[in-house]
């Protein structure tokens, strides 16, 4: 899906700008000396590097499977953990653009060290390029290779993650600008500011509940990650990583996506395009599907750009959309849009205390 040429038109004419399964790694356990054994230890070491090149990897994520432990890994590429018990503990690394190891610290008796160390190793995704179709869901094309569309939305789904233990950590509040333009007449361009927590910003993906209906009008979910993260997204989607190409000097994945053949009613379709070094989502591009003539709106298209207040974390940076209240026709086809709109976050202010840099450092 390409960018709309009315909607590209426009934004370069000004009327809507600002103004308007196996994971591959090396595990290294340290073990006690011969003879000695101590109490369960109360804490684990795990440091994560990466290959080729054998260097400490920072904001790695560590956590406990089963459990509720998680940490992420300092600039020396260490985490601790606590350690509850003297089982077996089952850990989880992964970072994004990598593939994720798990692994396991066996059982522990009277005598063992104080403190376990594990050492991990992380090796890149790499995205391969040729002959990729690949879909998942329901009702969709036949499956050629799914290798690079499974990665592609296994690093979505560990961002969505990520984002989440980031906003419960520095919860904050978004200011927002919305400006509204009828593109059809001189009216003037409406103006809005409105305000949201992170806790409740972005309503999830709901099946059937895309285009609500209001006595004004209508109104539409943003695509957040976390829905093109969402195991329900999933299911009534079919995803196909189409290649790999540049956006804005950046190479990216090419992930297209659109709904099964068996879903019914307004839904999405589109194409997010996934930063290939960082596995970072930086834009998705959409389109309302399965509307009826007398719908209102009867087409909507646009696209989302990301931004990332903190290193790895990204969140909608802004969202340009046009829509059309009548239907196809038979003379004019289309016709112009009706409406125009931009919506875009002014800023975040963090409610608590903002990330520490050694933890989220900022992009570059």
């Amino acid at each position: 899906m390409a960018v709309p040429p009315t909607l590209d038109r426009l934004t370069r004419a000004g009327h809507l700008r600002r103004t308007v399964a196996l994971a591959v790694g090396s595990v290294v356990l340290a073990a006690a000396p011969p003879g000695r054994m101590a109490p369960p230890s109360a804490t684990v070491l795990v440091r994560v590097r990466e290959t080729p090149g054998d260097h400490p990897l920072r904001n790695a994520q560590v956590l406990v499977l089963g459990g509720e432990s998680s940490r992420f890994t300092d600039a020396r590429g260490e985490a601790l953990l606590p350690r509850e018990g003297a089982g077996p503990l089952h850990l989880r690394v992964r970072q994004l653009g990598y593939v994720f190891v798990d692994t396991t610290l066996p059982s522990i008796g009277p005598g063992a060290t104080p403190v376990d160390t594990v050492q991990v190793t992380l090796r890149r995704v790499v995205h391969q390029l040729g002959g990729v179709a690949v879909r998942t869901g329901r009702a969709c094309d036949s499956i050629e290779s799914p290798t690079l569309t499974a990665s592609v939305l296994e690093q979505l789904r560990m961002g969505a993650e990520r984002y989440v233990a980031f906003r419960e950590a520095y919860p904050f509040r978004v200011a927002m600008v919305r400006r509204t333009k009828e593109l059809l007449g001189d009216r003037p361009i409406v103006e809005s500011r409105e305000t949201s927590h992170s806790s409740d910003w972005g309503l999830r993906y709901e099946p059937g509940q895309v285009v609500r209906r209001l006595r004004a009008g209508f109104t539409v979910p943003l695509l957040f990650l976390a829905a093109l993260a969402d195991s329900v997204f999933w299911d009534r989607h079919c995803f196909s990583a189409a290649g790999v190409e540049e956006l804005k000097g950046a190479r990216v994945v090419r992930l297209e996506f659109s709904p099964t053949r068996d879903t019914r009613g307004a839904d999405w379709s589109g194409v997010a395009f996934v930063d290939s070094a960082t596995s970072l989502l930086r834009r998705v591009e959409f389109q309302l599907t399965g509307l009826e003539p007398d719908d209102l709106p009867a087409r909507l298209e646009g696209y989302t750009t990301f931004a990332m207040p903190a290193h790895l974390i990204v969140v909608p940076d802004t969202t340009i959309a046009i829509w059309w209240r009548t239907g196809l026709s038979r003379r004019s086809g289309w016709g112009s849009p009706s409406v125009g709109q931009v919506l875009w976050v002014e800023r975040l202010e963090y409610t608590r205390r903002p990330p520490p840099p050694d933890e989220f450092p900022p992009a570059l």
